[in-house]
C-alpha cells in the first residue's frame, strides 16, 4: 500500500491546531517579547500618534518602521513556532538574513495577490449591488452590501488560506511560491479554510463590533482603550501566525519528501 497516499487522506487536525495555536503564545511570552519588543513598541505608538496628533504625515515616517518590524517580528513568530528551542535562542532582536529579506517579498507578493483579489471581488460586488438597487429598497441594498462584503471576505480568505504558506516557507528556509502553496494545501482546502481565516474573521468581526461599541459610548479621550485595543490585536495576530504556522508544519510534514513524524508540540 502507498504510505503517501495514505497520509494526503489524513484531515487536517483542526482542533489539535487551534488547541496548540492557543497555548504556545503564552508558553513563549518571554521569547516573542524578547524579539518582537520593537514592532510591540510601534503598534503602540501609532493610536498615542494618532489620539496626539490626528491622522497626519506621521503614519508615513512611521511606515518604515512598521514594515521592518513587522518583518522582524513576523519571522521570529514563525522561527519560535517551527524551530528547536536551540536554534531559537540564536535569534537576536535586530537582524536582517536571507529569512527576513524572502518574508518581506513574500509579504509583498501575497499583498499585491490578495489586493488584486479583493478589488476584482469588490467591483464585482458593487456591479451586482448596482444592477439591482432600481429594484431594491433602502434596507435591502444594505443587505445586499453587507452580503456582498461577506462573500468577499470569504473567497479573500480562501484564497490566502491556499496562498499563505509562502510566509512559514520563507521564515524557515523553505521556498514556496503560489503555485507550491496551492498544490500542498489542495488535500486539505476546506479545514484550511475554516482555521486560517473563516474562525479568525469571524472572531475578528465579533471583536470589532465589540470595541466599536465601547469606542463610541467612551467620552473623552479613549487612548487607554485604544492602547487595549491594539495590544489585544497583537496578541490576535501572535495567535494567527502559530495557526499558519502549525498549519504548516503538519501539512509538509504530510507531503512526499517529509520523512519525518508530524509535530504540533
Amino acid at each position: 500500500m502507498n504510505t503517501h497516499n495514505d497520509n494526503a487522506l489524513k484531515p487536517l487536525p483542526v482542533i489539535q491546531i487551534l488547541t496548540v495555536s492557543l497555548r504556545l503564545p503564552f508558553e513563549n511570552a518571554a521569547t516573542i517579547f524578547r524579539l518582537g519588543w520593537p514592532y510591540l513598541i510601534v503598534a503602540l505608538l501609532l493610536p498615542v500618534l494618532a489620539t496626539q496628533m490626528g491622522n497626519s504625515a506621521f503614519n508615513i515616517v512611521l511606515l518604515p518602521f512598521v514594515i521592518a518590524t513587522s518583518v522582524l517580528a513576523g519571522v521570529a513568530c514563525h522561527r519560535i513556532f517551527l524551530c528547536p528551542q536551540e536554534e531559537v535562542k540564536q535569534l537576536s532582536t535586530f537582524r536582517w538574513a536571507s529569512s527576513e529579506a524572502d518574508f518581506f517579498v513574500a509579504g509583498l507578493k501575497l499583498i499585491f495577490a490578495l489586493i488584486v483579489g479583493l478589488l476584482l471581488t469588490v467591483g464585482l460586488g458593487s456591479m451586482i449591488v448596482n444592477i439591482f438597487d432600481t429594484q431594491l429598497v433602502p434596507t435591502e441594498v444594505y443587505f445586499g452590501y453587507n452580503l456582498a462584503e461577506w462573500a468577499g471576505m470569504l473567497v479573500f480568505g480562501y484564497v490566502f488560506s491556499r496562498i499563505s504558506f509562502i510566509l512559514p516557507g520563507a521564515a524557515v528556509g523553505r521556498y514556496f511560491n503560489f503555485n507550491t502553496s496551492w498544490a500542498a494545501t489542495k488535500p486539505y482546502a476546506l479545514r484550511l479554510f475554516f482555521v486560517i481565516s473563516f474562525l479568525p474573521i469571524l472572531l475578528a468581526t465579533i471583536v470589532n463590533r465589540f470595541t466599536t461599541t465601547m469606542m463610541s459610548d467612551v467620552s473623552g479621550n479613549p487612548l487607554g482603550l485604544q492602547l487595549a485595543i491594539s495590544v489585544l490585536s497583537i496578541v490576535g495576530a501572535v495567535i494567527e501566525l502559530c495557526i499558519l504556522s502549525k498549519s504548516f508544519e503538519w501539512v509538509t510534514s504530510q507531503m512526499p519528501e517529509e520523512h519525518q513524524e508530524p509535530t504540533t508540540e
